[in-house]
């Protein structure tokens, strides 16, 4: 049985969550990189996961020819790795038969998941960078999550200066940009694309927080279920007309275990407007709803628990990635849907000028997001992400 995207004309699967070179949104930071490559810098890299690290990375070696590369992965390398037989595998046709034992055209030292390398193998990397008589690395360029960096000397950080390219959750116009990139057949001139509802790609963004891995993921889950439910009568394939509509994606998110019980269409449009009356009402009903349901999957006592141990978990594993007045918000929004700055810094005791500064700081780190208005104050939500990873860290 052939895989959905072959049924739709796709040679390979168009969206394929795995490192790819073909980036949106990300075009300041790949030049940036290229040009501390090209002056032989040591470069320091890092944003949140599914944000395009290692996909920016891949694209910076395929868009000079010109260098090579000897790419790591921290989390996978032997414990018995030789840098110097690497550099030595670098060595081209020509320095084979001049009997050279390095090669001539120095190689660039990527290591990616930074975080998990041996302090002794940065020790080697950096003397073959830096040291005049060892000076066989033309470059280093350092990935992680976290814009922290444990593993090295004060030194190495002097040395790495601000050569440092911070990657954001890309915003929605980015990523309506990559489904459009992705879903387009060129082979076939057909746009699938536009078989989902403009309706359907607001609500894939809003699931996915910025990380293009993910809106990958959940996208291919529409499609697939798509190609087992009809098979070849597959609407998709043969109905130009036919859109995958918001009920029946959020649906099969939901078939998939994905959260996605925090979103209402019905809310997110009329919180649109600004009839104070009017929103209050939908939120009260909304909240009914929500509530009704709860009580129905657990007993009061079970999301007492349920709360208590996230919090257990947040502390425990959250200190190093985010502050206490952080890791206090973020507990806030974990037992509401959505507060403002006024409700948050009522809630965790903190001055409204503080604590909306600790407020940009989450934005950037991908872990709240605005939630529109209520009672014309702006509102924050936690994502899915953070929420994920709090309650399963």
């Amino acid at each position: 049985m052939e895989p959905w995207y072959k049924q739709l004309g796709f040679k390979e699967n168009p969206l394929d969550a795995r490192p790819n070179s073909t980036l949106v949104g990300l075009e300041e930071q790949e030049e940036q990189l290229k040009t501390f490559i090209v002056k032989e810098q040591l470069c320091f890299l890092h944003g949140l996961t599914g944000a395009g690290k290692t996909s920016l990375l891949k694209k910076v070696q395929e868009s000079l020819p010109g260098h090579t590369f000897i790419y790591l992965d921290a989390d996978a390398i032997p414990t018995d790795f030789d840098l110097t037989g690497a550099i030595k595998g670098k060595r081209s046709f020509l320095d084979r038969i001049r009997m050279r034992e390095l090669p001539e055209k120095k190689p660039v030292l990527i290591i990616d998941e930074f975080q998990a390398t041996d302090p002794r193998l940065v020790l080697e990397a950096r003397s073959r960078w830096e040291n005049p008589t060892e000076r066989h690395v033309k470059s280093i360029v350092i990935a992680q999550i976290s814009e922290q960096l444990k593993n090295v000397p004060g030194s190495f950080k002097d040395r790495l200066g601000n050569r440092m390219i911070h990657i954001n959750s890309l915003d929605n116009e980015s990523m309506n940009k990559v489904l459009q990139k992705r879903l387009c057949n060129n082979k076939t001139k057909r746009d699938y694309y536009e078989q989902l509802s403009p309706k359907t790609v607001e609500f894939l963004i809003a699931v996915s927080d910025g990380n293009a891995r993910r809106l990958l993921e959940f996208t291919e889950m529409l499609f697939e279920y798509h190609y087992q439910r009809f098979k070849d009568s597959n609407p998709l394939k043969h109905k130009p007309d036919y859109k995958i509509q918001f009920p029946a994606a959020k649906e099969i998110l939901t078939i998939n275990n994905i959260a996605v019980e925090g979103y209402s269409e019905e809310i997110e449009e009329k919180l649109q407007k600004k009839n104070p009356k009017e929103v209050k009402k939908i939120e009260k009903n909304a909240a009914e709803k929500i509530e009704d349901t709860k009580i129905e999957e657990n007993t009061i006592e079970e999301k007492e628990t349920i709360i208590e141990k996230a919090e257990e978990r947040i502390s425990q594993n959250f200190d190093k990635e985010f502050t206490i007045a952080e890791q206090n918000i973020l507990r806030a929004l974990l037992r509401r849907d959505r507060m403002s700055l006024k409700q948050i810094a009522t809630n965790i005791h903190l001055e409204i000028n503080k604590c909306n500064g600790v407020l940009a700081n989450l934005k950037k780190k991908g872990a709240i997001v605005h939630a529109g208005k209520m009672q014309g104050d702006k509102t924050w939500q936690i994502t899915q992400s953070a929420k994920r990873a709090m309650v399963t860290k």
